[in-house]
């Protein structure tokens, strides 16, 4: 209980800053403190393979961003089919418990 409550106190501050940074972002305010810079990375989905039947299976326990490499097996269609990656990438939102065509 005391996390929640020294968190809902720290919210205004973080949104104070959000709004201080976007301002000075957009050039509509200066500043002496410099913008925090990040290297960004980016995701671009080029496959999406969805349950087609209910006994379609993953192989393991995956997770959002977990590495795939290229030719890796990541489940079985019903009939007994693998799941192969076509080239190396990341799965994204794997849900064991989706049923077919609920993705």
């Amino acid at each position: 209980m005391v996390r929640i409550i020294d968190q809902l106190n720290f919210a205004p501050l973080v949104a104070r800053q959000a709004i201080l940074n976007t301002l000075q972002h957009l050039g509509m305010i200066e500043s002496t403190r410099a913008l925090a810079s990040h290297a960004m990375k980016s995701l671009h989905l080029y496959e999406v393979v969805d349950k087609q039947h209910d006994a379609d299976t993953f192989t393991q326990a995956w997770a959002s961003f977990d590495r795939l490499r290229k030719n890796q097996i990541i489940g079985f269609r019903h009939e007994g089919d693998a799941v192969v990656v076509p080239e190396q990438g990341y799965i994204v939102f794997p849900d064991t418990k989706s049923c077919a065509g609920e993705e």
